[in-house]
């Protein structure tokens, strides 16, 4: 598992997340974690200084960097909006003709 879903406004449980998601925790197992469990802050240091963490980090970046890039691209971007334009000229071209009634030359 790579993250936590927190409620919005529930800060403690977001800071936690943040820190589980930092240290790898071993929590992160844990599909519904309800409240923070006690933390031991020497350990949670030790673990976010760990190299071998550090690595897996980097690698989780690269791959959600990758993710973004693939899932994001510009030509998608650009059909999405011009897709929205050309549904809004379409609608508004409609409701035009049909104000102006059956009978209009």
């Amino acid at each position: 598992m790579f993250g936590r879903l927190v409620a919005p406004k529930d800060a403690e449980m977001i800071a936690y997340a943040q820190l589980e998601v930092l240290g790898f925790m071993p929590t992160l197992q844990i599909p519904k974690l309800l409240k923070p469990p006690e933390v031991d802050r020497r350990e949670l240091k030790r673990r976010i200084m760990d190299p071998e963490v550090k690595k897996q980090r980097h690698a989780l970046g690269r791959l959600f960097r990758q993710f973004g890039l693939d899932q994001f691209r510009m030509s998608r971007y650009i059909l999405q909006h011009r897709q929205a334009l050309f549904t809004a000229a379409y609608k508004n071209a409609a409701r035009a003709a049909a104000a102006a009634g059956p009978h209009a030359w």
